[in-house]
């Protein structure tokens, strides 16, 4: 093997390296930033809603 093929093979390989840190590093450097959803809307809903003091109920329920 001649050394020019050798120097583009190892070349190559750097290559490959460095692309492959790349690809490991730059999806954690552009993740976007979430906003957490709140945990209740203060909007009006219909239906049924199981709340802490409901939850409450249901258990002195079950005590007697």
């Amino acid at each position: 093997m001649k050394k020019s093929e050798r120097a583009q093979r190892r070349s190559l390989l750097k290559l490959l390296g460095i692309a492959g840190a790349t690809s490991v590093v730059a999806p954690k450097l552009s993740a976007t930033v979430v906003e957490p959803q709140p945990k209740f809307n203060n909007t009006s809903q219909s239906g049924y809603h199981e709340t802490e003091h409901i939850r409450q109920f249901y258990r002195s329920l079950l005590d007697h």
